[in-house]
This record gives C-alpha cells, structure tokens and sequence, in this order.
C-alpha cells in the first residue's frame, strides 16, 4: 500500500479491507487484554453499576435472548475493599459468560446482597434447559471456585426446581 501511495497509484481495495480487518482485530484484542487487567467500568462506576452493564452487555450481544437483569445493592457494593470488588465482579462476568454460552436460557438474573451483616452472597440464576445430566465444572466454574475459596467463601453450582442452574 505504502509504495502504491507513493507511486501515486490508489491500493487495492482488497489490501484496504485486509488492513482494516487486522486493525479491528488488534483494537478488539486491546480491549480484551485491558479488560482482563481491571475493568475499566469497575473503576469509574462502582461494583452495582459495573455488573449492571456487563449484564447490559450480555443483553445487547444476545440480542435480549435471554434477558439479563441485575439486583444489587449500590451502598454495599460501595463498601466493598477494591480486591473483592474485582473477584465479585470476575466471578459474576463468568457466570454471566456461561449462562449466555451454555444455559438455553430466557431470563438470567444476578443478584449482589449482603445476608446477615456478615456474608456478601453474588448469585446468578437462569431459567434455562442445559441438559439433566449432572453439572460438570469447567474450567470457568474452577476459576470461579479458587477466587472464593481464595477470600475464604464458597461457591456452590445446582440445578433449580425450574430446570435452570443457580451458581
């Protein structure tokens, strides 16, 4: 392109299309690698209004099947020590990424609350038909489970009496 420019020459519009392709590609990469460094929406929102637009995220991908929605207290997510704030916030982008992925869902729901004054409970339900065979841990439900188990929590999986799963 560089010496049809110089020649005077206009490129062919298929070295054009392969320039711009690859420099989509590299800004979709960037972003991705800046998102797994620290989301960018958790630093400038606070935790309750990030995980309200990852899951407008999800909802805008999915072309609103299933249907995301978030229940989250924003005075306790304010609370929260920065750390935790972003293990709260990986966990529930994991567990929005597999019920998009895998659930069959119509309606996922992410809820954030504090239970008792002591415990800080992250849930992610879906009404969803991922099969009835048992639910076998993947590599994100892994992860998930080491950042917990990491701050001293648990993280359990089950299937719900509406055929969905609970995480």
């Amino acid at each position: 392109v560089r010496s049809d420019v110089a020649a005077g020459r206009t490129p062919p519009a298929a070295d054009l299309a392969r320039i711009a392709t690859a420099a989509a590609d590299m800004q979709q990469q960037l972003r991705e690698l800046l998102d797994q460094l620290g989301p960018a929406a958790l630093d400038e929102l606070g935790l309750g209004p990030a995980l309200a637009s990852l899951a407008a995220e999800w909802h805008t991908r999915c072309r609103g099947r299933p249907a995301f929605s978030v229940d989250s207290d924003d005075a306790l997510s304010a609370q929260l020590a920065p750390g935790l704030a972003i293990t709260v916030y990986r966990i529930a982008q994991e567990a929005l990424t597999n019920a998009a992925r895998h659930a069959r869902a119509t309606r996922v729901t992410l809820r954030l609350a504090c239970v008792a004054d002591t415990r800080l409970v992250l849930s992610v339900d879906d009404d969803g038909t991922a099969g009835s065979g048992p639910l076998v841990p993947g590599r994100g439900l892994t992860g998930m489970r080491e950042r917990v188990e990491a701050l001293g929590g648990r993280l359990e999986w089950r299937r719900l009496p509406t055929g969905g799963v609970g995480v």
